[in-house]
């Protein structure tokens, strides 16, 4: 196969939430509820491939070379050089907390987004991508920060050019392409 259209469990975009004074990264309710996939096809680049439920088996910046029946055949960043690409099957038997089970391989096309938006309107590029900074704020200086995407610290980013590209990859099921 040269194109799959992966959805919930098999593909995950996370965005950074705020409440009660806590932070935590929380799935897009659109795609638990399967209204949104993923199309994926080989030769793409994603931020992410990795397990439901374990940190074993964790590939970063992984290329598809190969979309099968039984999984997924990437080459990732960590990688030794020459190394043949690997198979990661659709479920693995993985551990957490020393308890084995069938787990379920997902893909995080993009890196996490800043804020909590309805799906469509980030893929229609209709949120807001600067943080708003009360007058006489000294604390913080130079301009606001930009982007839609999360950055460690919690800053906004613009992101890299593998979750920009990707995101133009969510799709409403049920349609070839995005009606915006």
């Amino acid at each position: 196969m040269d194109e799959i259209i992966l959805s919930w469990p098999n593909v995950s975009l996370t965005y950074m939430e705020h409440r009660n004074g806590m932070s935590c990264f929380a799935e897009f309710r659109e795609i638990e509820r399967s209204q949104y996939g993923y199309r994926l096809t080989v030769g793409q680049e994603l931020h992410a491939i990795r397990y439901h439920g374990t940190n074993y088996d964790i590939f970063v910046s992984p290329v598809v070379v190969e979309i099968r029946q039984e999984g997924l055949v990437v080459a990732h960043l960590l990688q030794k050089e020459g190394a043949k690409p690997i198979l990661c099957p659709w479920q693995k038997e993985l551990p957490n907390g020393g308890v084995y089970k069938l787990r379920d391989l997902y893909i995080e096309p993009c890196e996490h987004l800043y804020e909590k938006n309805r799906l469509a309107d980030v893929l229609a590029g209709n949120v807001r991508e600067e943080e708003l900074r009360p007058p006489g704020r000294r604390e913080i200086t130079g301009p606001p920060d930009h982007g839609i995407f999360w950055k460690h610290g919690g800053w906004r980013t613009t992101g890299d050019r593998i979750s920009q590209e990707n995101l133009h990859n969510f799709v409403k099921l049920g349609q070839k392409e995005l009606d915006l």
